[in-house]
């Protein structure tokens, strides 16, 4: 190559590079990152606790279940023992979808019931949807340890008592 055309080479790709770094940082992302399975929201309980929870219509279609939704999360919360304000929130919603009139049930469970309920499964799909469930888990208990760090220690103490609290009225 001559040194005019490779002067030109690399002047473009610092322009490609920057390019790419720019549109990184306006999306806000690491393309190392792996893909979201789930949108995990933190959704606030009646006891006024912030819990990470998943909604359950996606955890269905994601676990490709054979039967209905709604006979399929009642089944389970019955079998399984989870206690809705707890383990689970319920929202009845509009059905929207090809004009249809009618009410939506609509479940937002926590992590740890979504866990549960693709242990249960015991399909491929479930066992992949529990890891990165349990992966979501240690991301924020990884977070939320650094925040711990921050704050007083009477404040850590107490917190830290909250949460074993809560822990044995599950149990």
């Amino acid at each position: 190559l001559s040194e005019r055309r490779l002067n030109r080479t690399v002047s473009d790709f610092v322009i490609r590079e920057k390019s790419y770094e720019r549109i990184k940082q306006m999306l806000n992302i690491k393309l190392t990152d792996k893909p979201q399975l789930f949108k995990i929201e933190n959704t606030k309980f009646s006891s006024d606790e912030v819990k990470q929870t998943v909604n359950a219509r996606d955890l269905y279609k994601f676990l490709e279940s054979k039967r209905k939704f709604s006979d399929w999360i009642k089944d389970r919360i019955k079998t399984y023992g989870f206690r809705k304000d707890i383990d689970y929130l319920d929202y009845k919603t509009v059905n929207m979808v090809s004009g249809k009139k009618g009410n939506l049930k609509d479940y937002f469970i926590t992590i740890s019931m979504a866990k549960e309920l693709c242990m249960v499964e015991k399909n491929e799909k479930g066992r992949k949807a529990r890891l990165y469930f349990i992966e979501v888990e240690k991301k924020f208990t990884k977070e939320e340890g650094k925040n711990m760090k921050n704050q007083p220690k009477s404040s850590r103490t107490y917190q830290a008592k909250n949460a074993r609290d809560a822990r044995n009225t599950r149990d």
